[in-house]
């Protein structure tokens, strides 16, 4: 167990959120730096497309398999839309900081905006959404 105070423990239920995580996250990552490295679409924009397709992924990955969510009730989409939204004005807001404000490399920026937000989302996952 990582830390009982904060609700973390290190067991199934980490590793399968680890697992869709990443899924998404590697899906966000290839589709967003795929659009800049292209040229197919500028950063922010291209952030966004990936991360709506990543939300697919997390989503049913999030609610069937991580948490066990067999219900089909509307709050969780209610609440997951609500996370996503939050999840896409991060995402953009702390590249924008990182590329603009920081100068850090625009493919660079878009790994660490991904690790911070993926974070923040378990515990909002745990706590509020599918709970």
């Amino acid at each position: 167990m990582i830390s009982k105070g904060l609700g973390i423990e290190f067991n199934t239920q980490v590793m399968r959120f680890l697992f869709v995580g990443i899924t998404s996250t590697l899906l966000y990552l290839t589709v967003t730096n795929s659009m800049m490295f292209y040229r197919l679409l500028p950063t922010i924009p291209a952030s966004i497309l990936g991360y709506l397709l990543g939300i697919l992924v997390s989503y049913y990955g999030q609610k069937n398999f991580t948490f066990n969510c067999s219900e089909n009730k509307n709050q969780f989409i209610v609440r997951f839309v609500a996370l996503s939204i939050f999840g896409i004005v991060a995402n953009s807001t702390i590249i924008h900081l990182l590329i603009n404000c920081i100068d850090i490399n625009k493919y660079i920026s878009t790994f660490f905006s991904a690790a911070t937000v993926a974070t923040i989302n378990y515990f909002i996952l745990k706590m509020w959404v599918f709970k």
